[in-house]
C-alpha cells in the first residue's frame, strides 16, 4: 500500500514540475505523517 502511494506521489510531483519547466531531484527527506486505512472513497477520519 505504501509503495502504491509513493508511486502516486511521484507521478503527481512529475506533473507539477513539468508545468514549471523544472525537474525532480533526489529525495532528501520523507515524513509520512498520519497514515489511516479506510474503505474506498471514505471521508471518515479518527484519531
Amino acid at each position: 500500500m505504501l509503495a502504491k502511494a509513493t508511486k502516486d506521489a511521484h507521478t503527481r510531483a512529475e506533473a507539477i514540475v513539468y508545468q514549471t519547466g523544472s525537474e525532480l531531484g533526489s529525495v532528501r527527506k520523507v515524513n509520512t505523517g498520519v497514515f489511516q486505512i479506510t474503505v474506498p472513497n471514505s471521508t471518515r477520519v479518527s484519531s
